[in-house]
């Protein structure tokens, strides 16, 4: 879905202990962590571009011509 900034809002089912990162890009080659990071607990997690407390380099999504995002997994 869409947040408030223009990008996207992500929800996804968490395992316990893994740790996900989401990451931004504004050419879907140059990727940087936004931060923090989230512990995941075995229901669901959501983010959101421009979002309260977290920590992106790149900036909100209304900011740049194009952005790209993934989470990954540890």
């Amino acid at each position: 879905g869409a947040s408030e900034n223009g990008g996207l809002s992500i929800q996804l089912m968490s395992e316990v202990g893994a740790t996900y990162t989401v990451q931004t890009s504004p050419d879907g080659c140059s990727w940087v962590n936004v931060i923090p990071s989230f512990e995941g607990n075995g229901g669901p997690l959501s983010w959101s571009d421009g979002q309260e407390g977290t920590f992106d380099p790149f900036g909100p999504a209304s900011g740049l011509t194009g952005k790209y995002y993934r989470v990954i997994k540890d």
